[in-house]
């Protein structure tokens, strides 16, 4: 039995054991002819490097840029987060450099050509030593993440940093982007950024060049099945082999196959974007792309990456600028505040409230949306049907930020509100939003065409009892609505009402006092004829309440938990001395039995006012699902 288990456990790991010699050698071809391209390109970049200095100069330069090849390509090959990953030497910083190579070829006229190559050695390596510290440095801050998004602006911003060290960390993230799409797995940018760093570090320190990730060779090295840092291992003791033998190496390289290398991999990167990329991109998308693509080929590669950020941040802009920040639109007549909620009171905004129209906003406000949204709000209220406009309620609680340009945008419509024509009021507005505003002349000065409120429900409120005190001023005073006046508007008969009132209880509320309180039994329906008074929730488990309403004179309150016969699911406060009507359940049962006409034109008009409530609240929601 034992050697029955030997034997299977032999037979299992046997292929496992296998596997990884044939892995090896696999990383050790790809490293080979991964090696090979990256001695062709680094002796290129070392005679770029030098083309504004004498002949004799240019051996120097393809040793340093070899050097620097297997430096780097070791390093990334065990400190890169994706395996396989090739790097070396990179034509951006070099075309950078070449230009500091021709200044100090000029100012050096006349020195020793040891003294030139001295120097020019000296420059390269601090230049790989800043853009080195610059890589390591933002990928210690975890930076890497937001760099892949920076907007030209902030590029324009850093003008500061030398364009080689700007260039070389942005290519960076903008390479292991690609081969992280060509891998199909997540590369960790943070530690790219770090490899590269310390492979620079490295690099500078010996006099070498700069240089990153190769998407071009990584994605060579991931066709030919590279799976290890053997691979980058094998690129750089291929650059060490050349910088040590030069042209006798250089001279056994079949170069067709080279060119042939280098043709099939950009031939497919170029295929992969150019064309398998229509039908995955939107045609803005495309044809940034294609823009990117043609700067490339006509310039270089540092301006298409100049280029392309430029047009995606302009791309950005206008498709962010379709967005819809207007989350609602809607009006008093639609929706009204939670604050002294008589029945008459609702009747009259229903009816009046068009002249309120109301808009809540969302999301980042900025120069491609501020416009579209004042001409929006101009066009509402210009083929507004009806009443017109008097009051115009703008939420911001939604709104994370706006720039200046909104600010002027919402100048020029406080401008539509002079004179006299509506009022705008500002809701839920940050201390930075309201600041921004304030600075740019809406001081919302009391009288003026601007007002700010704290929430939508108070700037609500302040636009309800503006418009009343011109249709009904005594709902917005503090005189008593009479009891007989509250039952007529249900049952809509004098006589009716009467019967009812002789069955109500007057009782008196002091200030803090209780008129219902939350989970009791709901055995009574109440009139409020006076005061004010506070509707309040306290969920189990928490200490305190929250205030979800106010009532008024006029209101009626418990009507719901009554019909339904379900405890109270909110505590009714008074907030001042409060005078109500209590009609108790056995009252109506009696006046059920002795007087039935009355109890059905109370249980008919209290349906009648349900329903009416019931029809805005399902108004209200069509509006805020819509």
């Amino acid at each position: 039995m034992e050697s029955d288990l030997t034997r299977m456990g032999l037979s299992a790991a046997a292929p496992v054991a296998a596997s990884q010699p044939r892995a090896l050698f696999r990383d050790l071809a790809a490293g080979l002819v991964c090696g090979l391209l990256a001695v062709v390109q680094s002796a290129g970049f070392g005679t770029l490097l030098t083309a504004a200095a004498p002949a004799s100069f240019s051996s120097v330069a393809v040793g340093v840029t070899l050097f620097s090849s297997a430096v780097i390509a070791l390093i990334t090959a065990f400190g890169s987060s994706s395996p396989g990953v090739i790097a070396v030497s990179q034509g951006i910083p070099i075309a950078a450099l070449s230009g500091v190579v021709a200044s100090v070829v000029a100012a050096m006229a006349g020195r020793t050509g040891a003294e030139i190559a001295t120097t020019i050695v000296v420059a390269i390596a601090l230049s790989t030593l800043f853009i080195g510290i610059a890589a390591f440095a933002l990928g210690w801050l975890k930076l890497g993440r937001f760099i892949r998004f920076v907007p030209y602006p902030v590029i324009g911003a850093l003008a500061g940093l030398p364009s080689a060290a700007l260039l070389s960390v942005i290519a960076i993230l903008m390479n292991a982007t690609g081969i992280e799409l060509d891998a199909r797995r997540d590369i960790d940018l943070d530690r790219e950024l770090r490899t590269a760093g310390i492979a620079n570090l490295a690099a500078g320190i010996g006099g070498g060049s700069p240089g990153f990730h190769s998407v071009t060779l990584s994605v060579l090295a991931s066709r030919l099945a590279a799976r290890g840092p053997l691979a980058g291992v094998a690129v750089a003791l291929v650059c060490f082999a050349a910088l040590l033998f030069g042209e006798v190496l250089l001279d056994l390289l079949p170069t067709p196959l080279l060119g042939g290398l280098l043709i099939f991999i950009g031939g497919r990167l170029v295929f992969d974007w150019l064309i398998r990329s229509w039908s995955k991109l939107s045609r803005w998308e495309y044809a940034v792309v294609v823009l990117i693509f043609a700067v490339i080929g006509a310039i270089d590669f540092g301006w298409g990456i100049l280029v392309g950020l430029v047009a995606a941040a302009l791309l950005f802009a206008v498709e962010y600028g379709r967005v819809e920040i207007v989350r609602h639109f809607m009006t008093g007549r639609d929706y009204q505040s939670g604050h002294d909620s008589s029945e008459e009171r609702r009747e009259l905004l229903r009816a009046a409230g068009e002249a309120i129209l109301i808009l809540r906003l969302q999301g980042f406000i900025f120069f491609g949306t501020a416009d579209r949204l004042r001409r929006q709000i101009r066009d509402r209220i210009e083929s507004h049907v009806g009443a017109p406009i008097q009051f115009l309620l703008i939420d911001f609680r939604r709104v994370s930020g706006l720039d200046s340009s909104t600010v002027l945008s919402f100048i020029r419509l406080a401008q539509m509100a002079e004179p006299g024509s509506f009022v705008l009021v500002l809701t839920g507005t940050s201390p930075e939003i309201r600041a921004a505003l304030i600075r740019g002349g809406m001081d919302g000065g009391e009288g003026g065409p601007v007002r700010f409120e704290p929430d939508l429900d108070h700037g609500l409120e302040w636009c309800e009892n503006e418009l009343l005190r011109g249709i009904a001023p005594a709902l917005v005073g503090r005189t008593p609505v009479p009891i007989a006046k509250l039952i007529a508007d249900i049952v809509a008969d004098e006589s009716l009402a009467a019967g009812i009132i002789a069955a109500l209880d007057r009782i008196e509320i002091d200030r803090g006092g209780k008129l219902i309180e939350q989970s009791k039994p709901s055995n009574d329906i109440y009139f409020i004829e006076s005061g004010r008074a506070a509707v309040e929730f306290a969920a189990s488990g928490q200490h305190g309440s929250v205030r979800v309403a106010t009532v008024g004179r006029g209101a009626i309150v418990g009507e719901i938990a009554f019909y339904l016969g379900t405890p109270r699911s909110a505590s009714v406060i008074a907030e001042t001395p409060l005078v109500a009507w209590r009609f108790p359940a056995d009252r109506l049962e009696m006046l059920r039995r002795t007087k039935p006409e009355a109890a059905i034109a109370f249980h008919r008009g209290m349906a009648r006012m349900l329903a009416a409530r019931l029809t805005a609240s399902n108004r209200v929601i069509r509006l805020l699902a819509d």
